[in-house]
């Protein structure tokens, strides 16, 4: 049942990622910020009466974009302040899938080092594919167990 419900979870986290897997406008050199601001026609000090900051405040903000270091919580009184929405996404390279399996062959190959040193001292080491069988076993397992096990 637990691992219907993780599947489920998984499958409904990646179909929330499949619009954002598509290529995103890039961010403009100067930041949103400025480029919408610009865009519009809208002075920074007009900007700066409506969210009741001074201008050179705005010139931060937008300074602050351009570098990335800016909050997201001053993004979202700008984007606000000029009739946006601010979109906000953590978009894996890969598959959420494909990162867990990845995630469970390196756990099982970490493991498999000290177990194969271990067993090669004493003269009891096994061939390449024993060795990949028991791999793909021990990855088998860690995907059918409790994914925070991936993580320790």
């Amino acid at each position: 049942m637990k691992a219907d419900l993780k599947a489920i979870i998984q499958r409904q986290v990646e179909s929330m990622l499949t619009p954002w897997r598509n290529p995103l406008p890039r961010t403009p050199p100067k930041g949103w910020i400025k480029a919408l601001r610009e865009g519009l026609g809208m002075p920074a000090s007009y900007l700066a009466r409506i969210m009741d900051v001074e201008q050179s405040t705005i010139k931060r903000y937008e300074e602050a974009e351009a570098s990335a270091t800016i909050s997201l919580k001053t993004l979202l009184k700008v984007a606000e302040a000029l009739g946006c929405e601010l979109k906000y996404a953590l978009v894996p390279k890969i598959p959420i899938d494909k990162m867990i399996e990845e995630r469970a062959i390196q756990v099982t190959e970490n493991r498999m080092k000290s177990v194969s040193h271990t067993m090669a001292l004493e003269d009891q080491s096994t061939g390449e594919e024993e060795r990949n069988a028991l791999v793909a076993d021990q990855v088998k397992a860690l995907l059918g167990g409790a994914r925070r096990d991936l993580w320790r």
